[in-house]
């Protein structure tokens, strides 16, 4: 008797659902909660650490970026140890857990459109939140509203879409 495993990867929470067994029989449905992260992420731990040195990101809020990932492993930027993925949890968009990062734009990016703000290079430490509302991406903001993007994760991969050069990026 063969076995399949067939991956389906949910779009709205991207989360990753695995369907096991012979076709046959019914089927066993295991749903892992890690969402789909990227070299780049910034994440947090589930349980957070106090003895983690983290010097260019947020200790304060077991905040850091993915530097490199490996199946289910992953390490975290100025980490030697490697984690499991399940060790990860994404940053919920709450003005609490979020308040480190700060969204950096190049001087004259090619992401302006009519009736937008020019990003200017400044030293601004900013919540993002607040930066994307003075430059009035509006379109952005209506997704987060609208609890369709709700984990800072998800901000970087529309940044990265939709506004080249612009990056969010942990207060150091």
């Amino acid at each position: 008797m063969v076995r399949v495993v067939v991956i389906i990867v949910c779009t709205l929470c991207t989360c990753y659902y695995y369907i096991v067994g012979p076709f046959k029989k019914k089927a066993s449905v295991i749903m892992l909660n890690s969402p789909d992260f990227k070299i780049g992420d910034l994440v947090q731990l589930k349980k957070a650490e106090s003895n983690i040195p983290n010097p260019f990101g947020s200790r304060e809020n077991n905040l850091f970026q993915i530097a490199k990932i490996w199946a289910n492993e992953v390490r975290l930027s100025w980490q030697r140890h490697i984690y499991d993925v399940n060790e990860l949890k994404p940053i919920p968009i709450n003005g609490v857990d979020d308040r480190s990062i700060h969204l950096q734009v190049e001087p004259y990016s090619p992401c302006v459109l009519d009736g937008m703000s020019l990003p200017m290079e400044d030293a601004d430490r900013g919540y993002y939140l607040d930066k994307i509302k003075s430059l009035g991406w509006d379109k952005l903001l209506q997704l987060i509203e609208q609890q369709r993007i709700k984990y800072v994760h998800q901000v970087q991969r529309y940044l990265d879409d939709n506004f080249a050069g612009c990056q969010l990026k942990l207060n150091e």
